[in-house]
């Protein structure tokens, strides 16, 4: 640009120049060439608001110069929040490889003896609502809800049962 501006002027010089001769020049000189401005879009992969932009307009770009600086505070945020499932995920996992905790073993067999004592009640409710129901005390409902209540305790216990001999 600079280039352009000091041929342009001696251009203009050379001209003020011979007009103030007496003689004319017969000479002449053709020039011809491109002219090309360099110009760059730039664009970013992640949104954000823009904290640094070092550059003027029309400064001199070089390869590799950072152009512009974009707030990344929430990415690093998201990065933390990542790192911090991917080690919750491997905890879980070296807990899975380890196998059943004396804990979870325990806890398991306390709910399997609170499934069965639950389950001998509501099989003696369903026995005495059977009854009531044979001579027309309680409705068919009542003794549709006690067996649906028994059939879910038992499919409970059995679920139990399948956990305590996989640990």
């Amino acid at each position: 640009m600079r280039s352009i501006k000091i041929l342009v002027l001696s251009g203009l010089f050379s001209l003020v120049i011979s007009g103030c001769k007496e003689e004319v020049d017969t000479k002449s000189v053709k020039v011809s060439g491109n002219l090309e401005a360099i110009s760059v879009t730039l664009g970013a992969q992640t949104p954000g608001l823009v904290v640094n932009f070092p550059f003027e307009e029309g400064d001199e770009v070089k390869m590799n110069d950072t152009v512009v600086k974009i707030d990344d505070s929430n990415l690093l945020l998201q990065l933390e929040k990542m790192g911090a499932l991917i080690d919750g995920a491997d905890a879980q996992y070296s807990l899975l490889l380890s196998g059943a905790r004396k804990e979870d073993i325990k806890q398991a067999e306390e709910m399997k003896s609170q499934l069965e004592t639950n389950l001998q009640l509501a099989e003696s409710d369903y026995q005495r609502i059977l009854n009531l129901h044979n001579s027309g005390s309680v409705t068919k409902k009542q003794l549709d809800d006690i067996d649906t209540k028994v059939k879910l305790l038992k499919s409970q216990l059995n679920a139990a049962n399948e956990n305590l001999q996989k640990g």
